[in-house]
C-alpha cells in the first residue's frame, strides 16, 4: 500500500484563462441591439424579440437574462452581440449569469500558455469531482493490495493481471457513474443559481421600475403643483390688472365728467355774465335815448295840433237771403207703382 503525498499547504488556484474570440462557438447567433430609450430587439438563433424597457440599464438586464437562460439550456457559454448607445460590444453570457467580454484575438504564445496553466493546476481544490475521484481511487487501491497480501500468504503463485482488473474496472465505473452524477449535481446547482440570480434581477428590475414610477409620479405631482401655481399667479395678476384698469378707468371718468361739469359752470357763468351786461348796455341805451328825445321836445317849439278826422260813413246793412223753395207734395204712390 502505497503513501498518498500529503502536501503541508494547497495549490493557489489559478484563475480561468480569459475567454478568447475562437473560445466560445458561433452558434447559436445572438445579438441585441438597445436604443437610447431602452427599446430594441434580440435576436437569438433567428427568433426576434422586441424589448421594451424603460432604460437602456433595464434592457441590458433583459438581454442578459434571456441569454443566461439559452446557456443553461445549453450549458456552455454563448457568444452575444450587443449594439448599445456606448458602442458595440462582443460578450460571452456563461450558464450561472456572469458576463465576460470576450477578446478579439489572443496571441499562440499565450494561448498556450493559458492552456498549460489550467492543464497543470487541474480542477480546483475541494470540489466534489476531486474528492469522490480520490475515494473511488484509494478504493482501488486498497484492494489491490489487499488482494496481493493474500496470494503471497497463501504461498500461491503470483496473480496475473486478471484478479486486480475486476475492482479496477467496477472502481474506473463507480468512477465514471460518480463523475456523471457530480456533473448532474454541478448542472442543477448552476441551473439553480441562475434561478436564484434571473429571481433577483427580476425583483430589483421591479423595485427599480417601481421607484421609477414613484419617482415620475412624485415629479408629476410636482409639475401639476407648481402649473396650479403659475395658473394661478396668472389668473391673480389678470385680476390684479383688471381692477387697476377698472379703477383708472372710473377714476379717468369721474375726472372728465368733473371737467365737463366745470366746464359747462365756467361756460354758463360766462354767459350769464354777457347776458347781464348785454341787458345793462340794451337799458342804458334805452335811457339815453330817453334823455335825448326829452331834450329834443324841450328845444323844439310847440307843434299845433293835429286836426281830427273825419269819421267814416255806416256801411249800408246787407239784405237777407230770400228764403228756400218749399218741397215738392208727396206722392201716393210707391216707389215702383204705376198710378
Amino acid at each position: 500500500m502505497t503513501d498518498r503525498p500529503r502536501h503541508r499547504h494547497r495549490k493557489r488556484a489559478v484563475p480561468p484563462p480569459p475567454l478568447g474570440d475562437r473560445d466560445i462557438p458561433q452558434w447559436p447567433k445572438t445579438s441585441a441591439v438597445i436604443n437610447h430609450d431602452g427599446t430594441g430587439r434580440l435576436t437569438i438563433d433567428g427568433e426576434t424579440e422586441e424589448l421594451a424597457a424603460g432604460d437602456v440599464d433595464h434592457a441590458r438586464a433583459i438581454v442578459v437574462e434571456r441569454v443566461t437562460s439559452t446557456a443553461a439550456d445549453l450549458g456552455r457559454p454563448v457568444r452575444l452581440n450587443t449594439t448599445d448607445p456606448h458602442g458595440r460590444r462582443e460578450l460571452a453570457v456563461h450558464p450561472d449569469g456572469r458576463v465576460q467580454e470576450l477578446s478579439p484575438h489572443l496571441p499562440a504564445a499565450r494561448r498556450a500558455q493559458s492552456r498549460r496553466r489550467a492543464h497543470v493546476s487541474g480542477p480546483q481544490p475541494g470540489s466534489l469531482t476531486q474528492r469522490v475521484g480520490a475515494g473511488l481511487v484509494l478504493l482501488a487501491v486498497i484492494a489491490t493490495a489487499t488482494a496481493i497480501v493474500m496470494s503471497t500468504g497463501d504461498d500461491a503463485p503470483a496473480p496475473g493481471p486478471a484478479p486486480p482488473s475486476a475492482p479496477t474496472m467496477a472502481g474506473s465505473a463507480a468512477g465514471e457513474s460518480a463523475d456523471s452524477a457530480a456533473v448532474a449535481e454541478a448542472r442543477r446547482q448552476a441551473a439553480r443559481r441562475a434561478e436564484i440570480v434571473r429571481t433577483r434581477r427580476e425583483r430589483a428590475a421591479q423595485r427599480q421600475a417601481a421607484h421609477k414610477r414613484a419617482v415620475a409620479e412624485r415629479a408629476a405631482r410636482r409639475r401639476a403643483a407648481a402649473h396650479k401655481r403659475a395658473v394661478a399667479e396668472r389668473v391673480a395678476k389678470r385680476r390684479a390688472t383688471a381692477h387697476k384698469r377698472a379703477v383708472a378707468e372710473r377714476a379717468a371718468k369721474r375726472r372728465a365728467a368733473a371737467h365737463k361739469r366745470a366746464v359747462a359752470e365756467r361756460a354758463a357763468r360766462r354767459r350769464a355774465a354777457a347776458h347781464k351786461r348785454a341787458v345793462a348796455e340794451r337799458a342804458a341805451k334805452r335811457r339815453a335815448a330817453a334823455r335825448a328825445r326829452a331834450k329834443r321836445r324841450a328845444r323844439a317849439p310847440a307843434r299845433p295840433a293835429r286836426p281830427a278826422r273825419p269819421a267814416r260813413p255806416a256801411r249800408p246793412a246787407r239784405p237777407a237771403p230770400p228764403p228756400p223753395p218749399p218741397p215738392p207734395p208727396a206722392s201716393r204712390c210707391g216707389e215702383f207703382d204705376f198710378c
